[in-house]
């Protein structure tokens, strides 16, 4: 079972690294990141692991869309945990993308969706992903892109200049990521198949009972005419319908992370002819009730 993780929105605290002591009383090569206003410990490292105060990064992202004439039409901060991680997500609306089909136009488009990252549990390089919001109905979608930014871990001699090269290089990949999507939108499956599918990301703990089952009864019952279509972008639209609007608002790793492996599965099926065999293969009916 997933862990649910304590979400806020006050990113603007100072962490500060705190040398530690050997029981023997000499200093020890790890260090403490503490935040200064609680007194909590957020992570450790050594000396030459540098880190990145969080309103320095924002200060930084936001000069740097301003500097690119680049208008977010939203901005949502979530801090995870103590505060050992941060993402602010911005959407550019404006910045459009359309996701086509060879024989029709499937009549979606996309907006360009940039996720600023940091942590002090080094679980995170400071950098930018790139993700994509349906205009439709305001799914969040993830890619398949690396982040954007730092090529390396953090060290002590980093510094907040690679933030803007970071968004300039999200930005030019952004129609390239959205193409990506249109292989699922080529691959036709019937309504069962995609229930089936579902029962298979179930199985193999890709999706838990309760956001399988959410996700179901938008693919049983669609609530937006462009999802009427049964192949594989429709229902990858049903998963980030429900994880946007049921399941991210409290849970925005968690739902991030489910969104990425079910496009996993989903582009590797829409790649190869065995892999969607095997996914739209039907589950033995006590294997479901049991998972």
């Amino acid at each position: 079972m997933a862990r649910n993780t304590i979400q806020s929105t006050n990113y603007d605290f100072t962490v500060e690294r705190v040398p530690l002591k050997l029981p023997s009383g000499t200093q020890s090569r790890m260090y403490a990141h503490v935040r200064t206003d609680t007194g909590e410990e957020l992570g450790h490292g050594t000396e030459q692991y540098g880190f990145i105060q969080n309103r320095d990064l924002v200060d930084m992202a936001d000069e740097t869309f301003d500097s690119l004439g680049m208008a977010p039409t939203s901005k949502r901060v979530v801090v995870c945990g103590r505060g050992e991680r941060l993402y602010v997500q911005y959407d550019f609306a404006n910045d459009r993308a359309p996701v086509r089909r060879e024989d029709r136009q499937v009549g979606d488009e996309l907006g360009m969706r940039l996720t600023l990252q940091n942590s002090f549990d080094r679980s995170l390089r400071a950098s930018v992903a790139l993700g994509m919001l349906r205009l439709v109905c305001l799914n969040g979608m993830t890619t398949m892109e690396n982040e954007f930014g730092m090529t390396r871990k953090h060290s002590s001699n980093v510094e907040l200049g690679f933030i803007a090269k970071a968004i300039s290089q999200a930005k030019a990949s952004f129609q390239d990521a959205a193409k990506g999507f249109e292989l699922l939108g080529e691959r036709d499956i019937t309504q069962s198949q995609g229930r089936n599918i579902l029962n298979q990301l179930n199985k193999t703990n890709v999706l838990s009972n309760v956001v399988r089952d959410g996700i179901v009864k938008i693919w049983d019952n669609p609530t937006h005419e462009e999802d009427e279509a049964r192949n594989l972008w429709t229902l990858y639209n049903a998963t980030t319908q429900h994880l946007t609007h049921a399941v991210s608002e409290d849970r925005f790793e968690y739902s991030n992370t489910v969104s990425t492996n079910v496009l996993r599965r989903l582009r590797g099926a829409a790649s190869y002819p065995d892999k969607l065999a095997k996914l739209i293969t039907a589950v033995p009916t006590d294997v479901i009730k049991n998972n």
